[in-house]
């Protein structure tokens, strides 16, 4: 392979702190309005002046998430947010602080802030925008890296030279967004000088139903059919009925989908056809709150890949309507992926009847790449026969099932009236969590169901959701005379490990239970695993995974990390993988990601990600929820799962290889099997072309092939080499590197 030298440089970015401006602050005092409304439960106190009281964050950590002067919001992909100046004012700069640094994963800068500015408060232009979508605009607004640790940052939107009485901010949300500061500092020109320009034109409101798309650019694919989530911002508080209306462009066309047509069959709504698009009109119920997502519209284009194209959407309701919202649109094609034989390839949190929904959905599953899918037998209907002989058809087609469940959650909540499932306490009262000493009937039919669930349906997986109690696990045990009787049978010294024998005790009911039934009904041994549960941590103080995992009781790992997948992150996935690789004997990692609810992302940063998963000892991949795939974000699972499959066998079968290196800020990983080197070299901050210099110690004379292509790129002798690999438009690659 050709080598040429690389120059590192890297970017340093100067914290900006905001200072007192010279100007004056019209956002001083006065109150905002929201919608969504804030719902980070620690700082939801006082919201409508908290950003602009002038009070900063005051922890010296700057994990300003804690303190109830800060706005918050969680698991929010758009928030907006209004402050009224009072009167027309001419307006030179607006700075919002933002939490950023990702002290906890999800904790992170906004995806995207935009800037609005309205005389009247009905028609609003939008004059500066932030994204991590825009190459630089790190750099340009002076953002701090991220790199786990917290900090407070100012997004400047200097120079403006504008005007407006309603300054909007349109925000992208991530796992939890934070701010504790809103200023607009008065501009020294005229504002009447200031023409606004019609092109700038954005739909905004606090008041009233506003519809928007998740994403800024819509990614439609020609040979199946996608989803594209939409967003319904309420807080009116006002039950209304309110028609959707979709302009789509020639090629395009609305199909039936989960959650595609809000309840009206697509042909129903179709109410125009011509040489300039479709008109559809859809109308539903809503409740005057926001609905994030408010559906899923399935859509499938005609058009040759690479077309630019744009659809046009608006809502109406008895005396209003709302703006005309324009996206662009681009065509794309998701070719047939490989299927993989050995590496569970889902989308975890998706529901059966979701598949089926689907149009042709076994089929666009499996050129996506997917071979396993989740079925959720807690959420299917046992008389819905239709769906039950669907799984079977899933299975005759050659997918795996993965079940998604929630054992003891169930049984809460058709039982939550019944005190003694809870602690019982000396003095006749119960506690407000479930007792992990309760053993009586509703415990019993709880296994029950579990079993009798997963033995007709006979899965691969079952992947149990258990979060009973919070992280610190059962809080009232101590108190409760059931637990202490207990604790005092079992002879055991602490509480720490009685905790965890109970812990043992239930999970072996219900795998015991599980496997039985199954094997009773013909099926194959189960695959049981949980929800972020991972070697060398007792889940919950309560859950002994390493013992569990040694007896056979529990059969992979699954780490659980929500965020919006900036590069940070991307490289973060594959450390806390290749961390829980090291203390399990072979590759049983299933880790859990979000396709969006953290922060939207590009179909990039998904395919780096996955690959990162892959590449440190994942044999498959978890996803909450459903609510944001795509088009765009099935094209990057597609792209992943091409890059992937050739290395199956060696990430399956093999061990993590540490023999490499490459120079900051790049990441390398490997894995071997035998003389087979898998290898994943990524650069995931920059977006121009690059090559970088990978240095490793070949353990074969072997040949070269880019993973995803099948080409051939070189030979290598044995011993320690150094290789060139270039990244272009994709920010990663997979090597094999194959003993001759």
């Amino acid at each position: 392979m050709p080598m040429s030298p690389l120059i590192v440089v890297p970017l340093v970015f100067a914290l900006a702190l905001t200072a007192p401006s010279v100007a004056q602050n019209l956002a001083a005092g006065r109150p905002c309005d929201f919608s969504p409304r804030p719902n980070y439960g620690p700082t939801t106190e006082g919201d409508a002046t908290d950003l602009t009281d002038g009070r900063l964050g005051e922890r010296e950590d700057q994990c300003i998430w804690f303190e109830p002067h800060v706005v918050g919001w969680t698991y929010l992909p758009q928030m907006n947010v209004r402050v009224d100046l009072g009167q027309v004012e001419p307006i030179g700069e607006v700075v919002m602080r933002f939490l950023g640094g990702s002290a906890q994963p999800g904790l992170d800068f906004p995806c995207f802030v935009r800037l609005l500015v309205s005389d009247d408060d009905e028609t609003y232009y939008q004059v500066a925008e932030y994204s991590r979508r825009n190459p630089g605009d790190d750099v340009r607004f002076a953002i701090p890296a991220t790199e786990g640790k917290a900090w407070v940052a100012p997004l400047r939107f200097a120079d403006l030279r504008t005007r407006g009485r309603y300054v909007g901010l349109v925000i992208g949300g991530t796992a939890v967004t934070c701010s504790d500061e809103l200023y607009v500092y008065r501009g020294r020109h005229d504002p009447a000088a200031y023409q606004p320009d019609p092109a700038r034109v954005a739909d905004f409101s606090v008041t009233r139903p506003q519809l928007a798309f998740v994403k800024p650019l819509l990614t439609v694919t020609s040979n199946i059919a996608t989803p594209q989530p939409i967003l319904l911002l309420d807080e009116s508080g006002i039950a209304r009925t309110i028609k959707l209306h979709l302009e789509m462009p020639p090629g395009i066309e609305l199909m039936d989908g989960p959650g595609g047509g809000m309840g009206v069959k697509v042909d129903d709504a179709r109410t125009e056809r011509s040489e300039a698009g479709t008109h559809y009109a859809m109308t539903s119920e809503i409740s005057g709150q926001s609905s994030l997502p408010w559906a899923k519209l399935t859509m499938q284009a005609s058009l040759p890949p690479g077309t630019q194209t744009s659809l046009r959407a608006w809502i109406e309701w008895e005396g209003g309507r709302s703006g005309v919202v324009t996206v662009p649109v681009t065509i794309a094609e998701i070719p047939p992926a490989p299927r993989c034989q050995r590496l569970a390839m889902g989308l975890g949190w998706w529901p059966l009847a979701d598949t089926r929904a689907w149009p042709d959905g076994l089929h666009a599953a499996r050129t996506i790449g997917l071979n396993t899918l989740a079925t959720f037998t807690m959420w299917m209907d046992p008389e819905d026969q239709a769906l039950w002989d669907f799984a079977r058809e899933a299975r005759q087609a050659g997918f795996r099932l993965m079940n998604v469940d929630s054992a003891w959650h169930v049984m809460m909540s058709r039982h939550k009236d019944e005190p003694d499932l809870f602690c019982q306490f000396a003095d006749g009262t119960t506690g407000a969590s479930f007792c992990p000493s309760y053993r009586g009937p509703a415990y019993a039919e709880e296994i029950k169901r579990v079993a009798a669930e997963n033995a007709r349906l006979r899965p691969d997986f079952l992947s149990e959701d258990v979060e009973l109690w919070s992280w610190a696990g059962p809080p009232d045990v101590d108190k409760c005379t059931r637990c202490q009787a207990d604790k005092a049978a079992s002879g055991l010294a602490t509480w720490e490990e009685w905790r965890l024998a109970k812990g043992y005790e239930m999970w072996r009911d219900l795998h015991d239970a599980v496997q039985a039934a199954v094997a009773a009904a013909g099926g194959e041994p189960v695959e049981i695993g949980g929800y972020d549960w991972r070697p060398g941590k007792d889940y919950q103080f309560f859950w002994p995974f390493d013992r569990l995992y040694r007896d056979g009781l529990v059969h992979n790992a699954q780490v659980s990390t929500y965020t919006p997948l900036f590069p940070y992150h991307i490289g973060l996935l594959g450390d806390e993988v290749r961390g829980d690789r090291r203390l399990m004997e072979t590759t049983e990692n299933l880790p859990w990601l979000s396709p969006g609810d953290a922060g939207v992302f590009t179909a990039e940063a998904l395919r780096c990600a996955m690959l990162e998963c892959f590449l440190n000892g994942s044999r498959g991949i978890h996803f909450w929820s459903n609510r944001y795939w795509d088009g765009e974000s099935f094209l990057g699972y597609n792209q992943a799962v091409r890059a992937v499959a050739a290395a199956e066998d060696i990430i399956i079968d093999g061990q993590l290889y540490d023999a490499v290196s490459v120079a900051p800020p790049a990441r390398v990983s490997a894995m071997i099997r035998g003389n087979d080197l898998a290898l994943l070299v990524g650069e995931y901050y920059g977006h121009e072309p690059v090559t970088l210099l990978v240095t490793l110690e070949v353990p074969a004379a072997s040949v070269v092939t880019d993973a995803e292509t099948g080409e051939r790129l070189g030979q290598l002798a044995a011993g320690q080499q150094t290789i060139a690999v270039s990244l272009g438009e994709h920010r990663s690659r997979v090597l094999l590197l194959l003993a001759e």
